[in-house]
């Protein structure tokens, strides 16, 4: 089974798994923004909203936690998440990368503010440890930024988030594909198809989540 992470060294990665989501965005235009991602139905405008309003719901609730108070992912509400993507996808290019930035930033804050890290916290799939939080933050970074498909790939993620990622997605493939065979992959492109983000070709797995 895969220890349990330090806190401190996960929101190092996410620091720097934001840094360099914001540093190539930098050049990102208006016909860029509304051209389609790799995510059916979505252009990278709706692909840069969700990743901020990930990170403004991930602060929320570990500002939160900080104040001695329970708040739930997204408010709970998944239909009003997908309307504020929607809206939010509408801004300029200049703004979206301001808002993915600046939630971003706001979100590595709440990390850092943390009193501790014994507690636990509501995700929409239930109440799990607070140390889920920089977890799943730096998948959405790592993930999402591939899913913008301007030329950032799996084989281009940081083998050290291969390799931590890997170590609980494997042992988790049992319960959710037992009849699957795993393919013989490069690692970062096995991770990929746990993540969804598979070639064709290959054995289609269960909605990962």
């Amino acid at each position: 089974m895969p220890t349990q992470p330090d806190p401190a060294w996960l929101v190092s990665r996410v620091a720097d798994g934001q840094d360099r989501l914001d540093d190539s965005l930098r050049s990102l235009t208006e016909t860029q923004a509304r051209q389609p991602s790799a995510l059916p139905g979505w252009s990278r405008a709706h692909v840069l909203a969700h990743i901020a309003g990930n990170a403004t719901a991930m602060a929320a609730m570990f500002e939160g936690y900080a104040r001695g108070e329970d708040v739930r992912q997204y408010g709970g509400s998944p239909t009003r998440r997908e309307a504020e993507i929607d809206a939010q996808s509408a801004r300029p290019p200049a703004a979206l990368v301001e808002l993915v930035r600046d939630s971003g930033a706001r979100c590595l804050a709440a990390y850092r503010a943390m009193p501790d890290w014994d507690g636990t916290l509501r995700w929409q799939s239930g109440r799990w440890p607070v140390t889920r939080g920089p977890v799943s933050r730096w998948r959405e970074i790592e993930i999402h930024r591939v899913d913008l498909d301007r030329g950032y790939a799996a084989a281009d993620w940081p083998a050290e988030f291969v390799d931590f990622h890997l170590d609980r997605e494997l042992p988790r493939l049992g319960d959710r594909a037992p009849d699957v065979t795993v393919p013989d992959l490069p690692a970062a492109d096995l991770l990929a198809w746990l993540f969804g983000r598979g070639g064709p070709g290959l054995p289609q797995l269960p909605a990962w989540g």
